[in-house]
């Protein structure tokens, strides 16, 4: 969908929390860093790849064309991070998903990941510190909850994302990466039986996000998920006053993911009532995910799959509404514009005055004054 002032549909009512939508996406184009990237100007370059990620996911969630100028700087500062590592692989995971990345591209990639791959198909990123020492560094920031089985499901998300028939001579490489990976997760689903959940290694209890996470992989795979109605309903279960975790990334990141599924008479009632529950925890912990831009990104991102999800005529009544707020920040900005303007054509005009006025007083009052006294 590609934002524009016309038509005017004044007479739609507006989306579910709709002004903190807006809001949060005109936040965050104001927060954008002047190198076109988003985070802590002086943080890890990793940190400000995945944020940049995160918000332009949201701004093309959003309505942005990819044609727009916040996500154009966007993207010219991602194209500095083009060496296939595993610290910039937000970046491959963005472009692959817009068929950004050349076929040499991708095949880099997949060579990394078949040499940082575990023996038992698992992923732990294998990164260098400043000091040049080989260390294993979960980069999430320290400890990523889940640990290899959110690093593992994270390559099976690239994979699944490589156009089998425009890639066929990909097609080996990524059955190798795929195949030990695919089949290590799907043993550790069926071990909790009759859910097919996947447990949090460190803790060892079951992880709503990572389980969401797999069920979003297996289903875009085509793979019949046994048991699938028992594991939303585990998901469910896991949701206490509204969120997942308590946390609002992983609430935002369980609503998207359930807003991409389909659900029978029985339980889609029930997952409605989740995603608007988790929607309105999201909106009353905003103070906890504001200040971030990642976090922000998430949390708007969440509000419009849930909002998808929940009415069908969303993004009509998104685009009517959103296409108003355009109009009045464009008149806006034609009215700051033009205050500029004429205020420059002022200093113009007075320093065009003073640059001629100025030499003749000197000239013809003050020498003359001067030399009088003396």
């Amino acid at each position: 969908m590609k934002l524009t002032i016309d038509p005017v549909r004044p007479d739609s009512d507006k989306p579910l929390y709709f002004d903190y939508i807006t809001e949060g996406i005109q936040h965050l184009i104001a927060s954008q860093n002047s190198d076109g990237s988003w985070g802590n100007k002086n943080s890890d370059p990793f940190q400000k790849i995945y944020y940049t990620t995160q918000v332009v996911q949201c701004l093309l969630k959003g309505g942005f064309p990819t044609t727009s100028e916040e996500i154009g700087k966007a993207f010219a500062f991602l194209d500095n991070f083009r060496e296939p590592i595993a610290k910039h692989r937000a970046r491959f995971f963005l472009y692959i998903a817009l068929d950004k990345l050349s076929e040499d591209e991708i095949r880099s990639y997949l060579e990394m990941l078949k040499r940082i791959q575990r023996e038992d198909g698992s992923f732990y990123h294998e990164m260098k510190n400043l000091k040049e020492k080989e260390g294993t560094i979960d980069e999430w920031p320290e400890v990523r909850r889940g640990s290899f089985v959110f690093y593992s499901l994270h390559a099976l998300h690239f994979l699944s994302m490589i156009d089998d028939q425009k890639y066929r001579s990909l097609a080996p490489l990524k059955n190798e990466v795929w195949n030990k990976t695919w089949q290590m997760l799907l043993e550790r689903m069926k071990k909790n039986s009759p859910h097919y959940t996947l447990l949090d290694p460190t803790s060892e209890h079951g992880d709503p996000e990572l389980t969401s996470y797999a069920l979003g992989i297996l289903q875009k795979k085509e793979y019949t998920i046994p048991n699938f109605s028992e594991v939303i309903k585990w998901l469910l279960d896991k949701q206490v006053a509204g969120s997942w975790l308590n946390s609002p990334k992983v609430t935002s990141f369980v609503i998207i993911d359930l807003s991409a599924f389909s659900f029978d008479n029985l339980l889609l009632p029930k997952v409605k009532k989740a995603i608007s529950e988790g929607m309105e925890w999201l909106i009353s912990r905003k103070e906890n995910w504001e200040k971030s831009a990642n976090l922000t990104a998430l949390a708007i991102s969440a509000l419009i799959s849930g909002n998808l999800f929940l009415n069908p005529g969303f993004q009509e009544a998104f685009f009517v509404n959103y296409s108003e707020v355009l109009r009045k920040e464009i008149k806006e900005r034609e009215r700051r514009i033009r205050r500029e303007e004429k205020k420059t054509i002022i200093q113009n005009i007075v320093f065009f005055i003073l640059g001629l006025v100025v030499p003749l007083i000197i000239e013809y009052l003050l020498i003359p004054l001067f030399a009088a006294f003396l």
